[in-house]
């Protein structure tokens, strides 16, 4: 627990872990006396959703950002992102999860006509390979 004199100290605080908690006390200068005293806890939370694709083919769906394909050691996959994905900046992550696929290629297709780094469709094709993209609002790109 890290106990702070005034609002002004936590602006102070640096290297904040998951399990730190801080207690504040407002201390009104004429008399030395806490006014107020908040506990702050933080509490860490994933900001990626991470999907597994264990089928031959897989739709990337609403907030979904990491896809793990766990089906390369089956056969080929296609890993579909539907249009209503597009969006500017958004991010989607695949990743050989089973780490064959340079035997069983996975194919990153869109259900329209975005491209791909202007082609139709991407491809993982290294063991334990990912593709990373981004959209601009129209197409997407990797990175």
């Amino acid at each position: 627990m890290t106990n702070l004199t005034n609002w002004d100290s936590l602006s102070n605080v640096t290297n904040i872990s998951k399990s730190d908690t801080f207690v504040i006390n407002d201390v009104d200068d004429s008399s030395a006396v806490p006014t107020k005293e908040i506990t702050l806890s933080i509490v860490q939370k994933s900001i990626f959703n991470v999907e597994k694709a264990d089928a031959a083919t897989y739709t990337v769906e609403s907030g979904e950002t990491i896809v793990l394909s766990e089906y390369t050691t089956t056969d080929t996959q296609t890993i579909t992102i539907a249009t209503s994905e597009l969006g500017s900046g958004r991010v989607i992550i695949i990743k050989d999860g089973d780490g064959n696929a340079s035997s069983n290629n996975i194919t990153v297709a869109t259900e329209g006509d975005e491209t791909i780094d202007g082609a139709a469709t991407g491809s993982i094709a290294a063991d334990s390979g990912s593709l990373n993209l981004f959209s601009d609002g129209t197409n997407w790109y990797s990175f």
